[in-house]
């Protein structure tokens, strides 16, 4: 607190005749007296009204960017990540896969939407092409630069870049977007942007 506040409260206080503990248990004790009140629906309604209508809404713009398409659709692909039926099991186990489409400037990059369990890595692998990954949940730390990355950000690594990664133990898992031109290497294994499982 600062020491306006400081002051402030102090004052308070004294003019109560009481210490702070004090003053704590009496606000506690109107507090528990005081009858709850509905809210006027004007004020319900207004509050609503400021909600997001969609939990990843604040993101429309910068997966429009990414995959080269309008905000609304964008938007209907970002609802589509609460669909269950919009999910098929990934590369390995603890990685799920929700594969979208993307516009001309995406159209030789695998792109989609990607959930990995907490503590769980991505292998090394090299980029064929260029990649953005933009974090929607959950927290992940970069096995070659040491830098860890959280929702909003966006990670940007040239073609012929390689790395791995390793989702956060505290991260409830990690839900990111994937826009990898031309594909990518897995050891032996070429992923590329028209293999028909990517």
């Amino acid at each position: 607190m600062s020491d306006k506040k400081d002051k402030l409260l102090d004052d308070f206080l004294e003019t109560l005749g009481v210490d702070e503990t004090d003053a704590l248990d009496i606000f506690g004790a109107i507090a528990e007296g005081l009858q709850p009140a509905a809210p006027k629906d004007s004020l319900r309604l207004s509050l609503i009204n400021t909600l997001p209508t969609s939990r990843f809404e604040r993101f429309a713009e910068q997966v429009s960017a990414l995959l080269d398409i309008d905000v609304d659709t964008a938007l209907g692909l970002l609802d589509g990540i609460d669909n269950a039926d919009s999910w098929e099991p990934g590369l390995m186990p603890g990685m799920t896969l929700y594969h979208v489409e993307g516009g001309p400037a995406v159209a030789r990059a695998i792109t989609g939407f990607i959930r990995l369990e907490a503590t769980q890595s991505f292998p090394p692998h090299t980029h064929l092409g260029d990649e953005a990954v933009m974090v929607l949940q959950g927290y992940y730390v970069d096995d070659v630069s040491g830098q860890t990355y959280g929702p909003g950000d966006i990670v940007r690594l040239p073609g012929g870049s390689a790395h791995s990664f390793s989702v956060l133990a505290e991260s409830t898992g990690l839900l990111y977007l994937a826009v990898v031109q031309e594909g990518l290497q897995i050891g032996d294994d070429v992923l590329l942007f028209d293999d028909p499982n990517m």
